[in-house]
């Protein structure tokens, strides 16, 4: 990793009520802006940042048939393709990563039923010829973990938590997110002075 030097402009100090955190002198790298924070400031290049297709003239993702089989991993995929081409966010391109995610959904969802059953127990102990009891965790447990990890890094990558979503840019010509991004975005337009609008 390439170390920065203190005069470059990737870099930022901070002021001085964040020092006693960080430290007098020390800086941070300057997070990078996406796409859609470029539209809504009105600072997009066309040599930094080329058109992209509209969501309209690109094909909608389409559910694979192997979900049917499986109702949670199904109405995970009726429940979210939508929102996500509707912002912009998913194509057809994309429909094996939202697949993954909605089969992680119905292996958690499937575990979470097992381990809500009555009598189940979080432990297992069983007993050795000798005598010896063994204590260790119970399959679905160990299981839960590892499908858990697995939808947040597909989450994370669909842009469906909260904090991944300021990471993931909409392509343009997709609709906002949500009323308040669409008047902050009318806003910036109307702060401009009109030869640059």
């Amino acid at each position: 990793m390439r170390r920065l030097g203190r005069d470059s402009p990737r870099r930022r100090v901070h002021p001085p009520s964040c020092q006693l955190f960080w430290g007098k002198g020390d800086t941070v790298p300057a997070r990078r802006k996406s796409l859609q924070q470029h539209q809504l400031d009105g600072t997009t290049r066309p040599d930094r940042h080329p058109p992209t297709r509209s969501t309209a003239e690109r094909p909608p993702a389409t559910q694979p048939e192997h979900l049917a089989a499986r109702p949670d991993a199904a109405r995970e995929w009726d429940r979210v393709a939508p929102l996500l081409q509707r912002q912009g966010l998913i194509t057809a391109a994309d429909q094996v990563a939202l697949a993954a995610y909605c089969a992680a959904f119905a292996d958690f969802c499937a575990l979470e039923r097992l381990k809500a059953q009555a009598g189940f127990t979080p432990v297992i102990q069983t007993t050795t010829r000798e005598g010896h009891v063994s204590t260790r965790a119970h399959p679905a447990i160990a299981a839960g973990i590892r499908v858990a990890g697995e939808l947040r890094a597909w989450a994370v990558q669909l842009g469906l938590t909260p904090a991944s979503r300021t990471a993931v840019s909409p392509v343009p010509g997709g609709e906002a997110t949500s009323a308040f991004d669409a008047f902050r975005a009318r806003r910036r337009t109307l702060d401009r002075p009109p030869s640059q609008r």
